[in-house]
């Protein structure tokens, strides 16, 4: 488990404030305002228990189990590898390495 990795959970539960999940036995919560779809109903909430989501962890506090969880930050985290992996395969291209890659 590491803040900044995505990682695919399941919603089993919902409350006024947001989603809950776990995480290797650990109990999380995902904020309603992390989601990336806008949450304005008790219902919106409710449709998303059994879903699947990609999350980042963004706060963890062992001594209390405290575990944040972020579907918004995960979006960031896949972008921000995204780009970095289409870099470098610009930069093999350039490089002259594009039929290293080729099968």
């Amino acid at each position: 488990m590491q803040l900044d990795e995505p990682i695919e959970v399941k919603i089993y539960e919902w409350n006024t404030g947001g989603l809950l999940t776990r995480i290797e036995g650990l109990r999380a919560f995902l904020p309603k305002f992390e989601l990336m779809d806008r949450i304005s109903t008790f219902t919106d909430l409710k449709n998303n228990v059994s879903r699947s989501i990609c999350v980042c962890i963004i706060r963890l506090d062992e001594e209390t189990n405290d575990l944040v969880v972020s579907e918004k930050k995960a979006w960031v985290c896949t972008l921000t590898y995204l780009r970095k992996l289409e870099c470098f395969s610009l930069l093999l291209w350039k490089c002259g390495f594009q039929t290293l890659f080729c099968l």
